[in-house]
């Protein structure tokens, strides 16, 4: 992040949660290109930890581009 908005194509890990039909970003962060595989990593772990508490969730990796800043006055 530059200036608290996206410096360029980053990547996040949503969780869809089956039974109410949220989706949230998991997380507090974003990752770059170059950190990808950690973002990958994260899901699978976050995954494996909610089918151990049988969670109805899914957890995706998603591409975020920005298209427009609109800064609060």
């Amino acid at each position: 992040m530059v200036d608290g908005t996206l410096s360029g194509t980053e990547f996040v890990v949503m969780e869809f949660n089956h039974s109410n039909g949220r989706l949230s970003v998991h997380g507090t962060y974003t990752y770059s290109v170059h950190n990808l595989d950690d973002a990958l990593a994260d899901a699978q772990g976050a995954a494996t930890a909610a089918s151990a508490k049988k969670s109805p969730v899914t957890y995706v990796v998603a591409r975020v581009q920005q298209e427009a800043v609109f800064p609060a006055s």
